[in-house]
């Protein structure tokens, strides 16, 4: 039993430090991608002077990749992310749902050991009771036996006393 405690101890040990790394992982704002803004979208978007109801692409800025590439890129990183944080928290539900299922069989042993140990508490202070009982009995059977062997000595006495005064 107590080598199941340690197990549990140890499993929840790793677990608290696999959770302190996943804090650290995923709280530091540099490794969690962000969502783009609507800004950014729109600064590549240009309305072309020459048409108000057109819109061109600015291609100055872009750098090797299209904008709507780079845009997708951010929104897959970051859902990806987001799917790792659920799954990790799946799993840490999981872990934790394994260890209270072995604290409630480790508290359903204990209650078998308690009302055992109870059991073996009531049937003592019965068998105490009775050894109690016993030993009055037995100091009454004695205190009455020396009252007998007094009275005998006392007779005895008395027939030594009578026998030395009469018969001498």
């Amino acid at each position: 039993m107590t080598s199941d405690f340690q197990s549990v101890l140890h499993v929840r040990t790793e677990t608290l430090q696999q959770q302190k790394n996943r804090r650290d992982t995923f709280s530091s704002s540099a490794n969690v991608p962000q969502m783009p803004s609507s800004s950014s979208a729109t600064r590549w978007l240009l309305l072309d002077e020459s048409n108000q109801s057109e819109v061109s692409i600015d291609m100055n800025n872009v750098q090797g990749d299209r904008p709507h590439v780079q845009l997708q890129s951010l929104e897959d990183k970051f859902i990806q992310s987001r799917v790792d944080t659920m799954k990790n928290i799946e799993q840490t539900v999981v872990e934790l749902g394994s260890i209270y299922q072995q604290l409630a069989q480790m508290v359903q042993e204990q209650g078998e050991m308690v009302q055992r140990i109870d059991s073996n508490v009531e049937e003592s202070h019965t068998n105490i009771e009775l050894a109690h009982g016993e030993i009055v009995r037995y100091f009454q059977s004695i205190s009455s036996n020396r009252w007998l062997m007094v009275k005998i000595f006392a007779v005895l006495i008395v027939f030594f006393v009578f026998f030395v005064i009469f018969i001498s």
